[in-house]
């Protein structure tokens, strides 16, 4: 699930007690105008491909001719699939994230995911152990610059968006990785493909120390 796609986070874990329940939604209709406007120029590849085929089943010369150039046949074949892959992939990526939303609920020791699209439901758990640590990452989008607080996954794909916020102090990712038990990481991890253990940009402090320093 790419991060990016997500809007909006509710309700702020910063303010919810454990267990607590996050709902993570997009932009659906942005999704669905580009969809609209794309579907017509996906069509027209699709149907030079129709009419493609159409013509090699109806005309016995053309067919032959095929038969007795297995090479070619192969590259026509091989074409006609690349251009098919092209073409729907990115479309059905793009209608898969119509209405798609996320469901986690983050508990003492545990996470667990529900994700929900056009295309269906997946659901997933971890226990907080397997995450590698919280990332205070910054993203430049369309609206301008928003702060996220993630939650790192050795399985990319399966790192957690906590929240979205205008910005986060050092003291409120410090309480946050406190509360879930695990180390907080450079921003520069979430783009870490080598195995080297991954180094933690500070301690969480414990529970207590964090409570007065709030307090």
């Amino acid at each position: 699930m790419r991060i990016a796609e997500f809007h909006s986070v509710t309700p702020s874990i910063a303010e919810a007690e454990l267990p607590c329940r996050l709902e993570l939604r997009g932009r659906a209709w942005g999704s669905a105008v580009l969809a609209v406007l794309l579907l017509p120029l996906a069509l027209l590849p699709l149907a030079a491909m129709a009419s493609l085929t159409m013509r090699i089943t109806a005309d016995a010369d053309v067919r032959t001719l095929l038969a007795s150039h297995p090479g070619s046949a192969a590259q026509v074949a091989i074409g006609l699939a690349l251009i098919l892959l092209l073409v729907v992939w990115p479309l059905a990526a793009l209608i898969g994230r119509i209405g798609r939303r996320q469901t986690i609920v983050v508990g003492p020791g545990e996470v667990h995911v529900t994700e929900r699209s056009l295309f269906g439901t997946r659901t997933w758990s971890h226990q907080t152990t397997y995450f590698l640590g919280l990332v205070h990452h910054v993203r430049t989008t369309h609206d301008g610059i928003r702060h996220e607080l993630i939650l790192l996954a050795p399985e990319r794909r399966q790192s957690v968006l906590l929240a979205i916020a205008p910005g986060f102090t050092d003291a409120e990712l410090a309480i946050l990785a406190g509360r879930l038990g695990t180390k907080i990481l450079p921003a520069n991890a979430l783009y870490e493909r080598t195995r080297k253990p991954l180094q933690p940009r500070f301690t969480a402090a414990p529970e207590r120390t964090l409570a007065v320093a709030n307090a």
